[in-house]
């Protein structure tokens, strides 16, 4: 780490986004950060959809819903960090596995997660779409898999909204989610390709039956897999020398940045742009007002803003900086209060050497 030519720009100029000068150090700062990983539940479970209405084109691309859902999943696996979840992997439509009865697939069987094994799992997904879309049975089946679990569990279930009737389910699909909600410490999280109305109220029903189910958009995900960094860890950086200080605030349930906060931007951007060397990590932050979705959503917008101002005035690559949001978690201070609401709604930042 190039500590002597960052702790020289360091001290030049003023204060910078959440960060403070160590006072031990006088003439130069020393910046060094390392990466843990805690974890924000202790299962999680994918249901993977290989039904026919994932034949359809995704957005504008070439590839087909299914090609994508497996492309997601890839992204998601390679970032992970290797934490002891216990992790599961099953398909929900009678398509994916036609010489397989019923409509129920374990490709993983729930166990200790592990990367490789994980990574090996989602190749071996198909990338042909038929058969009907019965969601119904994939929710009820996972029911009896969360039975043997303890511990917070997270779900992710890909999905457009649509679902073929069955006479084998009587509840649909968001009275199963609901079931599962009540039923365990459970968090849904709808992987939603949906473009029509009803099927985006379904998805947007399923995802509003707890505080912690989100509806995750397709478009926000892939080549994104850090957005569903909160639903299954947090990463906590330990700084040496240098501390994560006052920040950027923001005003309720805002995302803009005020002016007051430019000249502190513009400095970190003028030692960023200086130095090609340095790296910033920022971490966006809510209140504790509102569900847990929204409030990771928001955090994140908090984080991408301070981002967004700095490429758009200095020369910095992208690649150099980190996002990291974690909504209404670790809060600053207490949220009993307003003054205290107002530190929670933040971005800090560290700034490292590579």
């Amino acid at each position: 780490m190039q500590m002597k030519k960052l702790g020289a720009l360091l001290t030049a100029g003023a204060a910078l986004v959440g960060l403070v000068v160590s006072p031990v150090i006088a003439a130069e700062v020393v910046v060094e950060a390392k990466q843990v990983f805690e974890k924000t539940v202790d299962n999680f479970v994918v249901l993977y959809d290989s039904s026919s209405s994932m034949a359809q084109k995704y957005a504008d691309t070439e590839m087909l819903r299914i090609e994508a859902e497996r492309q997601v999943l890839t992204e998601a696996n390679n970032t992970l960090p290797n934490l002891d979840w216990n992790a599961g992997l099953f398909i929900f439509t009678p398509g994916a596995a036609p010489s397989i009865e019923g409509s129920f697939k374990t490709v993983l069987p729930m166990g200790p997660y592990n990367k490789a094994t994980f990574g090996k799992a989602v190749e071996s997904l198909p990338v042909t779409a038929t058969g009907p879309t019965l969601v119904q049975s994939g929710l009820a089946e996972v029911d009896k898999v969360i039975s043997k679990l303890t511990g917070k569990t997270a779900v992710f279930i890909f999905t457009d909204g649509t679902y073929s009737e069955d006479k084998r389910y009587e509840l649909k699909p968001l009275a199963l989610a609901k079931t599962l909600v009540r039923k365990y410490d459970t968090c849904i999280y709808a992987v939603s390709s949906a473009t029509g109305q009803t099927e985006k109220d379904l998805v947007k029903g399923m995802a509003s039956l707890n505080e912690c189910s989100m509806v995750i958009p397709f478009d926000k995900l892939l080549g994104h897999p850090g957005y569903t960094t909160g639903a299954l860890y947090k990463v906590i950086d330990q700084v040496v020398e240098i501390a994560a200080a006052d920040g950027v605030f923001f005003d309720f349930n805002k995302s803009d940045i005020k002016a007051e906060y430019h000249a502190k931007l513009d400095n970190l951007g003028a030692i960023m742009e200086k130095d090609s060397n340095t790296r910033l990590v920022l971490a966006g932050y809510t209140d504790g007002v509102g569900s847990e979705g929204y409030n990771m959503e928001l955090s994140q917008k908090r984080a991408e803003a301070v981002r967004d101002y700095l490429l758009g005035k200095f020369k910095i690559d992208k690649d150099r900086i980190t996002l990291n949001w974690y909504g209404k978690a670790d809060p600053a201070a207490s949220n009993q209060t307003p003054e205290g609401r107002a530190l929670n709604r933040r971005v800090v930042g560290i700034l490292s050497a590579m």
